[in-house]
């Protein structure tokens, strides 16, 4: 696609953005009785649904290990864990179990009834006291033993 750095950091940008405010459908922080200009402003609507769609993190021909489900992310993911990794580790830190929301088709998406969010991927997580991400997993349905992934995010 015909893009550039700019309007990639301006995608990313609307979407932290739209984080925040939560609206239940994408299209809505673009209507006219909402009057949020600074999305329209950003970018058209139309051209944060293609650039959306399209968005590759890696090159979908490339050859991959069949094990790993998240392959189509793992350049993301990685970048993520290395900042987590780079921030200082208190002596106090939690380990625990998120959802991050997702409704879409996967294969190992969980449901977890007692959850704000119960349906999506589920995250362990290894924070500080402040609710700072100090590393995390995502569980891909693998049958894993927990205390295992317990010791590797410990690590």
């Amino acid at each position: 696609m015909n893009t550039n750095a700019k309007e990639i950091i301006r995608l990313v940008g609307l979407h932290v953005w739209m984080g925040t405010l939560k609206f239940p459908q994408a299209k809505l922080y673009w209507s006219r009785n909402l009057s949020l200009e600074c999305f329209s402003e950003a970018m058209t609507r139309d051209r944060f649904f293609t650039l959306r769609q399209n968005l590759h993190f890696v090159d979908n021909l490339s050859p991959h290990n069949d094990n790993d489900k998240l392959w189509k992310v793992q350049p993301f993911l990685k970048a993520i864990k290395e900042k987590c990794l780079s921030l200082p580790r208190p002596k106090q830190i939690s380990l625990d179990e998120q959802m991050i929301p997702f409704t879409g088709r996967c294969s190992f998406r969980q449901y977890v009834p007692n959850k704000p969010n119960p349906v999506g991927l589920k995250n362990f997580v290894l924070s500080a006291r402040d609710g700072l991400v100090l590393d995390f997993i995502i569980y891909d349905g693998k049958e894993v033993v927990y205390l295992q992934m317990i010791c590797e995010i410990m690590d």
